[in-house]
């Protein structure tokens, strides 16, 4: 496989408190650095686009960019208000033992 198609290469740099993030979710999850950081980038490259776009109503139309990036803020949240939800086990209720 080429370079050109596994994808471009990016150096970032990080703070030592975030490089030792990555790795310890990387080292956790049994996937390298580049990995983690790819599929981060990768699970976020819509919104980036979605700001992206904002951004450049922005320098248009202040006003109403900002009630869009609000709009589109609130369901970012919402979403990851769900997923929180979602992750959460739930409860069940035990039959008391009487006796």
């Amino acid at each position: 496989m080429t370079q050109s198609e596994k994808g471009s290469r990016l150096q970032v740099p990080v703070s030592p408190e975030v490089k030792s993030m990555l790795e310890d979710y990387a080292d956790a999850s049994g996937s390298s650095v580049a990995r983690v950081c790819g599929d981060i980038l990768a699970e976020t490259a819509p919104i980036m686009a979605e700001l992206a776009k904002t951004l450049r109503e922005a320098k248009k139309a202040p006003a109403s960019a900002m009630r869009q990036a609000n709009e589109m803020l609130e369901r970012h949240i919402a979403s990851a208000e769900q997923g929180k939800l979602d992750l959460k086990p739930v409860k069940t209720a035990g039959k008391k033992k009487t006796g």
